[in-house]
């Protein structure tokens, strides 16, 4: 499947780390797809299906949601437990390869105008409480989309400030985060005791910097640009009219 193979070229691999293809797509009504993610758009039941609501399934939306999808399956997260990334960083390096497939298709992303008028607003303190939650495990959310776009605008920064500022522009954190997922021990997940420190080493070792320094960076951008969304999302994929 085109998705399938894009996937696996933006992360920089030439294989899955687990099997996931063929994969069956089902779609299950908005209320059963919610009963699992309040406010998702669609989901991983377990490995090689995904669950996808009808309202999706238009061109240009369908794509970007199976390619969102996929990019779980390929990092082997069929549940919150089972994540090779905390799940806000997993949640917005999804959302990259969403939009990103999506413009490779000469696709417009429909979600953009949304997460746009939302992370114009976005507070330091929202997005702490997001960050918080990559060493939480929870299951579901309350906000699931806007935890989701917070986890993009984190991704963005890491692109556009964060990285740039470390003598790195032009590095992509897709394929940083590839490489950490790849790097990382195989039997390794966010629910096993030591992941913690792994991850923190590899995230410098990718980055520069520590996740801690990296999140008091975004924190601190986020104080400074609270009330000029021309500013905050300069150089984002959200820049534009």
């Amino acid at each position: 499947m085109r998705a399938y193979r894009y996937d696996l070229r933006r992360q920089g691999w030439s294989a899955p780390l687990y099997p996931v293809y063929p994969f069956t797509a089902a779609v299950l009504s908005k209320q059963r797809i919610f009963q699992q993610w309040p406010g998702a758009a669609a989901y991983t039941p377990g490995p090689g299906l995904i669950a996808i609501g009808p309202q999706h399934l238009i061109e240009g939306d369908s794509d970007g949601v199976l390619a969102h999808e996929l990019s779980h399956m390929l990092h082997g997260g069929t549940a919150p437990t089972q994540l090779k990334l905390p799940r806000p960083i997993e949640e917005g390096n999804a959302k990259k390869v969403q939009h990103d497939y999506l413009q490779s298709l000469g696709l417009a992303d429909p979600a953009l105008p949304r997460a746009a008028a939302f992370l114009a607003t976005v507070t330091p303190e929202y997005a702490r409480y997001v960050l918080e939650q990559c060493w939480a495990n929870l299951q579901g959310a309350s906000q699931v989309g806007k935890e989701e776009d917070t986890g993009e605008l984190f991704h963005e920064f890491l692109r556009t400030r964060l990285l740039p500022n470390e003598g790195r522009a032009g590095a992509d954190p897709v394929l940083l985060f590839g490489k950490i997922v790849r790097d990382l021990p195989a039997n390794l997940t966010v629910a096993h005791a030591g992941y913690r420190t792994q991850f923190n080493d590899e995230f410098r070792a990718q980055f520069g910097v520590s996740f801690q320094e990296a999140e008091n960076q975004f924190l601190a951008y986020l104080a400074k640009t609270q009330g000029d969304a021309t500013q905050r999302l300069a150089g984002t994929i959200w820049d534009g009219p």
